[in-house]
């Protein structure tokens, strides 16, 4: 056999493990791994709270993006059992319940996602937010029929919850908007109480700039969403202001974020080494 030969089989080698390789990884990317959920264990030491105080566990979840289909009416289906089996202290929402594309039809009906929700486990417990997606889809009437559940929603405005052991927690929520400002996040209620704040999107510097809370937390960025090895990022689906971010944790300036991936897809139908996750966060007494 000449060199030509030689080269020329290894070269169609070489195509073909590619080709076999790009087949493999579009197939992972768009009917494995987006049907894969993950429960992160994340841990924050409230300074405030002494080491032998009874932990409180807080399940979290953003980014659902259901669409009007079966496969994900089951997909929320399976979450909310999730949800029930772990029997969290509490659980947030960070919103985008909505999948949105090219039209409203895209996105699962409000009334079926709230049939949904209300197989959760006290609901009472439950708070969120609004995502950026499901300001386009109803949400005055999405956010009538879930305070009807029992489900808490929260927007501009805080709530104190009662703990064991003579202890509270303060919890924020802000709506969806570029046009907050520090004047819509609610006062901290006092400085022995841990103050924490929902918000979908963690771009929002203007509106939080003096660190008055522990940690902030928020969704929207997918993590990326497709996640190529080396660094490989043009293939993203998510702008490139939403890849400068750590997870679980993030520092921007004096701010401290407890960033999640999330559930599900916006814009490509694909999750590539980027799970959809939940985190199951531990306050714990003690100091970080």
């Amino acid at each position: 056999m000449t060199g030509t030969k030689k080269f020329l089989r290894i070269c169609g080698c070489l195509l073909l493990g590619l080709c076999v390789l790009a087949v493999g990884s579009v197939t992972w990317a768009y009917l494995i791994e987006p049907k894969m959920l993950i429960i992160r264990p994340v841990e924050y030491q409230v300074p405030t709270w002494s080491v032998d105080t009874k932990p409180i566990k807080i399940l979290v979840a953003g980014d659902f993006h259901f669409a009007n289909h079966e496969a994900d009416e089951q997909r929320a289906i399976r979450y909310v059992e999730k949800i029930n089996d772990i029997d969290a202290d509490y659980v947030f929402f960070l919103g985008d319940f909505m999948f949105a594309s090219h039209g409203k039809p895209c996105a699962m009906p409000p009334e079926k996602i709230i049939n949904i929700f209300d197989r959760l486990k006290q609901k009472s417990n439950v708070y969120l937010v609004q995502g950026n997606h499901d300001r386009l889809f109803s949400w005055g009437k999405f956010r009538t029929e879930l305070k009807k559940i029992g489900i808490n929603v929260l927007e501009n405005n805080s709530t104190l919850i009662p703990l064991p052991q003579n202890r509270h927690l303060q919890i924020a929520g802000l709506r969806d908007s570029w046009r907050h400002n520090a004047r819509h996040v609610p006062k901290r209620h006092a400085t022995n109480i841990p103050y924490i704040v929902l918000v979908h999107r963690p771009q929002l510097p203007q509106a939080l700039p003096d660190r008055n809370y522990d940690f902030i937390i928020s969704g929207h960025t997918h993590g990326g969403q497709i996640c190529p090895p080396f660094g490989l990022n043009f293939v993203s689906p998510r702008a490139i202001a939403d890849r400068k971010y750590t997870y679980p944790w993030h520092k921007d300036g004096k701010n401290l974020y407890l960033i999640t991936k999330g559930l599900g897809m916006s814009q490509l139908p694909f999750r590539f080494n980027c799970p959809p996750e939940m985190y199951l966060l531990t306050l714990k007494g003690g100091k970080n």
